[in-house]
C-alpha cells in the first residue's frame, strides 16, 4: 500500500529487464523527468496507447464483435436515416 493509501497494481517488467517496477514506481520516475525526456517520454506514451488501441480494435473486428453495431449502421443509411456531415 502506498502512503496516501492507495493500492499498488502489480509489478510489470521494465523494457528489457528482468526486474521490474510498480506502476508507483514508474510514476515517480516520470515526475521527475527533465522537461525534455518528459516531451520524449510523453510522446511516445501517446504513440504505445495508439498501437495499444489499434491493436484491440483490430481484435474487436477479427472477432466479430463490432457486427451487430456495424449491420445496424447499414440499416440506419439504406432507411435514410443518417445526417450527412
Amino acid at each position: 500500500m502506498r502512503d496516501d493509501g492507495q493500492q499498488n497494481i502489480a509489478p510489470f517488467p521494465v523494457l528489457g529487464h528482468t526486474s521490474s517496477m510498480s506502476a508507483i514506481e514508474l510514476e515517480d520516475a516520470v515526475q521527475n523527468l527533465p522537461p525534455e525526456e518528459l516531451a520524449r517520454f510523453a510522446e511516445w506514451f501517446e504513440q504505445f496507447v495508439d498501437n495499444q488501441w489499434d491493436r484491440k480494435f483490430s481484435a474487436d473486428v477479427a472477432a466479430g464483435k463490432l457486427d451487430s453495431a456495424a449491420l445496424k449502421a447499414d440499416a440506419e443509411f439504406e432507411a435514410g436515416r443518417c445526417t450527412p456531415l
